[in-house]
């Protein structure tokens, strides 16, 4: 074979190997590269159309741009969003995080946005290093949005180090199995930090929120929010409530018409601050049932109560049926919450043991007509300047933590 041949021969395998690498390492969309002579949101719908596999949007220099390609890339700089970005595949979002460096890759939404990033696919999608400037967004907006194709529900999504800037809703589980949302900063909520539920099926869910910090939020507003969907995990987050015009309410479960679930683990996070209640749990009908919460190792600080439990169904002394089963409170620190530290109007089978009790205010309440006697154990808790160690003790059992079970 003569040497020009082989060479030849050798370019042609290598071009052939190089293709063939292509498809299977898809190259990332960059943003930068979708203008095509438009806006930023022009430049943003084109590369999200064209990660996605759509055609008709350019190639953002992209060979091949009807292939499914699967990931995009923000640069960092400034972009105007006037319109929503939907995504209907598995698809990687990132850029850079660095907003407050003036660094980042940051998204600001208009007022005719309503969902800046809009998932309705069954399929993960990861979101990460972005900065999401959505305090100009409608009333019942959100920035982010997570939801499944029609009549479905999306599995996996991951929000990892993003910041939100502003939002009515920061992020908007609607229909989803286990989300996870991770390292995220939302800041000034208006209504919602996180709103939890599944249209799907109001039993499934599994999120999990971590290392994240809900941080003042507006009057009135919730850090997180839940009406539906079990399984879900809070750990080692931030939850403030202080501010000009600071939150309300930290945690609250509301759990909505037919929604029968359990599991709500809370541990290792800091709620602290809010106006009204630290976490509230209570469910808005007769034919909502919840069972096994689970709350460790957190601290609760100035609010006017840190952990309250009751019926909206039926009324606040009313003794209820057993909406909430099975309520663990151990290892806690609770200071400073004005009124009370844990206040149990109704509810079956709780287990508080452990726990400091410290500063202004009862360390535990409870409503004599609304708690199920004997099915409430209290014991080994340290009191340390509360006005009562236990308001309406005649319905719980005291007992040594060795024996508490």
């Amino acid at each position: 074979m003569k040497a020009g041949a082989f060479l030849v021969g050798i370019a042609t395998v290598a071009s052939a190997l190089a293709a063939s690498q292509a498809n299977a390492f898809p190259q990332v969309v960059n943003v930068k590269d979708c203008y095509n002579g438009g806006t930023d949101d022009n430049a943003l719908h084109n590369a999200f159309a064209v990660a996605q596999g759509a055609t008709g949007f350019g190639s953002c220099g992209i060979a091949g741009s009807s292939a499914y390609i699967g990931a995009v890339y923000v640069p960092p700089g400034v972009y105007q969003q006037t319109t929503n970005l939907t995504i209907t595949t598995a698809l990687t979002i990132s850029g850079v995080r660095g907003r407050f460096t003036g660094t980042g890759s940051v998204i600001n939404a208009s007022s005719a946005v309503t969902r800046m990033l809009d998932i309705q696919t069954d399929s993960p999608v990861l979101i990460t290093d972005l900065d999401l400037d959505a305090s100009s967004q409608p009333s019942g907006s959100a920035a982010i949005y997570v939801a499944g194709s029609t009549g479905s529900e999306n599995n996996a999504s991951v929000i990892e180090r993003v910041t939100i800037t502003g939002a009515q809703t920061g992020i908007f589980l609607a229909a989803t199995t286990q989300a996870v949302i991770r390292s995220v900063h939302l800041e000034e909520p208006r209504v919602y930090g996180v709103y939890i539920k599944n249209t799907f099926n109001k039993d499934h869910g599994d999120a999990t929120i971590e290392g994240s910090t809900i941080g003042s939020g507006q009057a009135g507003s919730v850090g997180i929010h839940q009406v539906s969907s079990g399984g879900l995990r809070l750990h080692n987050n931030k939850i403030i409530g202080g501010g000009p015009t600071p939150m309300a309410i930290g945690y609250r479960m509301a759990l909505e018409p037919g929604a029968n679930t359990s599991i709500l683990i809370i541990t290792g996070n800091s709620i602290e601050g809010q106006v009204d209640r630290g976490i509230q749990l209570y469910r808005t009908s007769s034919d909502a049932f919840f069972s096994h919460v689970i709350i460790n190792d957190n601290q609760f600080a100035s609010a006017e109560v840190g952990l309250e439990v009751f019926d909206a169904a039926t009324g606040l002394g009313t003794p209820s049926a057993d909406w909430l089963q099975g309520l663990t409170v151990s290892g806690n620190v609770f200071h400073d919450n004005s009124n009370s530290s844990i206040a149990l109007h109704q509810l079956n089978a709780a287990f508080i043991v452990g726990n400091i009790f410290r500063g202004s205010g009862n360390g535990l309440w409870f409503n004599t007509t609304g708690v199920t006697p004997a099915n409430v154990k209290v014991g080994g808790n340290t009191y340390l300047n509360v006005s009562t160690h236990i308001a309406g003790a005649s319905v719980v059992t005291q007992c040594p933590p060795s024996t508490c079970n």
